[in-house]
């Protein structure tokens, strides 16, 4: 079976032993269950089948937004109950960050607890785009921010650091940072107070082994 085909057995609740072979030998999918059951959860609320019916026309509108029709052929459209427009955009959600995890990236580079999280480690993945990279960094062991306070990732050579942009959830993180990382290799994981300061602070959460780098 391939990713695709056990993502899709996982939605239809069909769960064989070759789907459970593949979960053991395959990280990525394992990594991609919590948002498989998520969205299963939401598929299967009765709210979403509930007339009015959705038909194909009416679901592509949903998603990508209204058609653009003629003075002369006005579209009328009853409205969607709200129970209808959370879990469409709940699956659309789900579906985003199940792309992004699986198309394979670019680097990955493993992260290791530092003083205020000793317990904690990290794996940040990137997709090299026009000007930067895209990213989602997956954590074990970090709890959420305290409160009035954010995560934030930083990108760091000798002499600058640049804000990949803060966080609070570490369950979900996907974030954009407008620089190459080959040019700035090195890792870090703060814990933020709103204080003003653009610099990172002493609070290291994350951090990967200064000069080591991972393809």
């Amino acid at each position: 079976m391939t990713c695709n085909d056990v993502r899709a057995a996982f939605l239809t609740g069909d769960e064989t032993g070759q789907f459970n072979d593949h979960l053991s030998q395959c990280a990525d999918c394992r990594a991609a269950v919590p948002e498989l059951e998520r969205l299963r959860r939401a598929l299967a609320d009765p709210v979403v089948w509930d007339e009015p019916a959705l038909s194909a026309d009416d679901l592509m509108v949903a998603l990508t937004g209204p058609r653009r029709s003629t003075p002369s052929t006005p579209v009328h459209r009853r409205g969607w109950p709200i129970g209808v427009a959370a879990a469409l955009v709940v699956v659309v959600g789900v579906l985003a960050l199940l792309l992004v995890r699986s198309d394979p990236a670019d680097w990955t580079v493993s992260l290791a607890g530092a003083e205020a999280a000793p317990s904690a480690s990290g794996v940040l993945a990137g997709w090299n785009v026009d000007g930067g990279s895209r990213l989602v960094l997956e954590t074990r062991g970090l709890e959420p921010a305290p409160s009035g306070t954010v995560y934030e990732l930083w990108f760091m050579s000798a002499d600058e650091a640049f804000s990949a942009g803060t966080f609070a959830d570490p369950a979900n993180v996907q974030l954009m940072v407008g620089v190459p990382w080959r040019e700035y290799p090195n890792l870090l994981v703060t814990l933020e107070t709103a204080d003003g300061d653009p610099a990172p602070s002493a609070t290291w959460v994350l951090w990967n082994t200064w000069d080591e780098e991972e393809a």
